[in-house]
């Protein structure tokens, strides 16, 4: 009994001793370390310098983007913050540098020489100095896309149609047709700009300050309006152009269709309103088109729908009509103007009118 318990003594001393040594070689607590060695116990940080010259430092050459990202927060320097949105290597070092930037002359320089479009965007989010704005928008030698950036920023009326009318590259002009809301203008560059685009563009912002849709029918009779020959004649003219869908009951010719056939039969049907009025107000064309565009309710063979439904309706708007509406308080010294219009409707009832005269 007395050697157990010595043995057991003993084995508890070893025990302490071996555990005593462990502990020794443990590291020392956060209270011994130097202070350039610090660590936030909390978030497990090394923490920054107060200097802002160690900061820019930091943001601009260290390798742990988390660390510059912190860095880039504390840093009031705008010209090293500048620096970081262009170069920086990380997106989100990028964000944090440019939210941190106000000086409006500096993110104009930004605007203009960055390639990163996030970085752009946050740019003329944060630009508002329309001197600065107006600068870049009118840069002709700028890049299109920042300059149509600037466009969407710009207040003054004035130099938006400027650039909507004489801006050598179509895309900015585009931008900025749509910034324009007098008609006027936007009739001007319907008529004469030199691209398609742009000049279809430009009908379609016309429609859209009118309230009227953009369809493709909408446009062909907006373009007949603001031809120069007519435009002239009638001044700026009016579009109403309404569609409304209604559900009405066919019943097909007993004489030519089986009982079969003979049954109600519900279709939907669109009604296209069309209304011209000139600059008085007084409608000088009205007329509605209906065209069926599906069975609502009931069966019906398909010769039936596109032989007597296809054919029973005006489903089609006339222009060939609307052009000989619009030239008949025209001379012939007016019709020969016309014979050299972009419209193919307006020359051909020009040429018609010509020769009936």
């Amino acid at each position: 009994m007395h050697n157990k318990l010595t043995n057991l003594t003993i084995y508890y001393v070893f025990y302490f001793f071996l555990l005593s040594q462990l502990c020794s070689c443990l590291p020392a607590s956060n209270s011994n370390l130097s202070s350039s060695d610090k660590v936030d116990s909390q978030k497990n940080e090394i923490a920054l310098p107060q200097d802002q010259a160690q900061l820019a430092q930091l943001a601009l050459t260290s390798s742990d983007w988390k660390l510059r990202e912190r860095a880039v927060a504390q840093i009031t320097n705008q010209e090293i913050l500048a620096k970081v949105a262009l170069n920086d290597s990380a997106w989100i070092v990028r964000e944090a540098a440019m939210n941190s930037i106000t000086d409006q002359k500096i993110l104009a320089r930004i605007a203009t020489n960055t390639l990163d479009w996030k970085v752009r965007e946050i740019t003329f989010k944060n630009l508002q100095d329309q001197d600065l704005l107006v600068a870049i928008a009118q840069d002709v030698m700028g890049d299109p896309a920042v300059r149509s950036a600037a466009i969407d920023k710009i207040a003054n009326a004035n130099v938006v149609a400027q650039i909507g009318l004489s801006d050598p590259v179509p895309f900015v002009r585009t931008a900025a047709i749509w910034k324009i809301t007098n008609q006027d203008t936007l009739t001007r560059i319907a008529q004469n700009d030199t691209n398609d685009i742009v000049r279809k563009e430009a009908i379609k912002a016309l429609l859209t300050l009118e309230g009227v849709s953009t369809d493709k029918e909408a446009m062909q009779i907006k373009a007949l309006l603001i031809d120069p020959s007519i435009y002239e004649h009638y001044g700026q003219m009016h579009l109403e152009y309404k569609i409304v869908e209604k559900i009405e009951d066919y019943q097909p010719d007993e004489n030519r269709y089986s009982l079969a056939a003979k049954q109600k039969i519900e279709v939907r049907m669109e009604y296209k309103t069309v209304s011209i009025l000139n600059k008085y107000k007084h409608v000088i064309y009205e007329r509605i088109y209906k065209t069926p565009i599906g069975i609502a309710s009931g069966k019906i063979d398909a010769e039936i729908y596109d032989s007597v439904l296809g054919r029973r309706y005006d489903s089609t708007i006339d222009m060939s009509e609307i052009c000989y509406v619009l030239l008949k308080a025209f001379d012939n010294e007016n019709l020969i103007s016309l014979l050299n219009s972009r419209s193919d409707c307006l020359k051909t009832a020009a040429s018609i009118r010509l020769g009936d005269n």
